[in-house]
């Protein structure tokens, strides 16, 4: 799938990456829409600031990331263990947030 990557202050890259697998507690959301935020213009401009450099001692996972938590799309893999997994369905449609706070709304089609 194709990704645009932050590797460092004024380095973003759109590259090729291997789509990630669905976890437990996960869902993939194939992404219709997205938007750039203004976190993700100062992590351009002047980064390192959110973005870790090193491991992240909770989650191992540092640059390159793919930035962007602003975005739409539809549900087209539901992991075990989702939560309110009877509410998330494949075909979904979903606005996102923050992913990682799984702030969303559910739309269905």
């Amino acid at each position: 799938m194709k990704a645009l990557r932050w590797y460092g202050k004024e380095d973003m890259r759109y590259e090729d990456i291997p789509e990630p697998s669905t976890g437990p507690g996960q869902v993939k959301v194939k992404v219709h829409w997205t938007g750039i935020c203004g976190s993700d213009l100062h992590e351009y401009q002047a980064g390192p600031i959110f973005i870790s450099v090193e491991p992240n001692p909770l989650t191992g996972r540092m640059a390159p990331l793919t930035l962007g938590h602003e975005f739409s799309g539809e549900i087209v893999e539901v992991g075990e263990k989702v939560p309110l997994k009877d509410a998330v369905e494949k075909g979904f449609k979903e606005l996102i947030n923050n992913p990682d706070k799984h702030l969303k709304i559910l739309l269905q089609s």
